[in-house]
């Protein structure tokens, strides 16, 4: 998911092969796909093809939105007004995708299990080789990466690439503490807040982890909590203020708004 400055939020419809826009009135609307085909095809709203799309990220740069379109191994940038092109140059099984404040477009490429980098120009490279499973990635404002490390970890990459474990460890579990201390099990999702903290899914555990920048790990308490039941994947993402999050559950096909966190 992800949201422009309007407050309109935008989601990656891996199912449906197609990119649905959410109003602020909670208008439903295809921006792009929707064609119950799947395929690679460059165009104007439904003659757009994709296949199973993952992950959506805003450019704060363009306002246009990367979309990781996992079964054609491309990246695509889509407008608000659902004109589709495919990124020349990465050809790759894109999942988890997010841009820096300089328009810098970060993802998780499946196939090599690295983060690769787009620059605003084009040039596509390779970030950070290594062996996690980063299914979520967020920035912070300083240009650091954090990435929801499939293994039980939350990973810190510096603007110069070195790899650090923020918090949890090799070992799956569900405890709160600080740096190896916390634990985690299979976390997806991952959101930077206005308040300098993280929020992750932790699918293993259904439940929300709060992660402070020194690696100290909560769980979120919530009312009611959507994905207490699931299993599938859940995707975070915070409004424009980064004080109110939203939470996809595909489980019930709904989109949750989350109270505001503390700034």
């Amino acid at each position: 998911m992800a949201l422009d400055a309007s407050g309109n939020l935008y989601v990656a419809d891996y199912g449906g092969n197609t990119i649905r826009k959410i109003a602020t009135d909670g208008t439903v609307s295809a921006v792009a796909g929707g064609n119950p085909t799947n395929g690679l095809a460059d165009g104007t709203g439904s003659a757009a093809l994709f296949d199973m799309p993952w992950g959506i990220a805003l450019n704060p740069l363009t306002g246009n939105f990367a979309v990781g379109d996992f079964g054609n191994k491309r990246l695509r940038i889509v407008t608000p007004a659902g004109v589709v092109t495919t990124l020349p140059g990465a050809n790759s099984q894109p999942r988890a995708v997010a841009y820096d404040a300089s328009g810098n477009l970060f993802y998780y490429n499946f196939s090599t299990t690295a983060i690769d980098k787009v620059t605003p120009s084009g040039v596509v490279s390779q970030f950070v080789t290594t062996s996690f499973e980063a299914f979520g990635i967020a920035i912070d404002p300083a240009g650091n990466l954090y990435l929801a490390d499939n293994i039980s970890r939350i990973l810190k990459v510096t603007p110069a690439g070195v790899v650090t474990t923020l918090a949890g460890s090799a070992t799956s579990g569900s405890a709160d503490g600080k740096g190896t201390a916390a634990s985690f099990k299979e976390p997806e999702a991952i959101t930077y807040g206005a308040n300098g903290f993280l929020y992750v899914y932790d699918k293993g555990n259904k439940r929300i982890r709060e992660v402070a920048l020194d690696g100290t790990v909560k769980t979120l308490a919530m009312t009611t909590n959507p994905i207490s039941t699931i299993q599938f994947s859940v995707s975070l993402a915070f409004d424009a203020s980064r004080k109110t999050f939203y939470l996809s559950v595909p489980g019930d096909h709904t989109i949750y708004k989350i109270a505001p966190v503390t700034p």
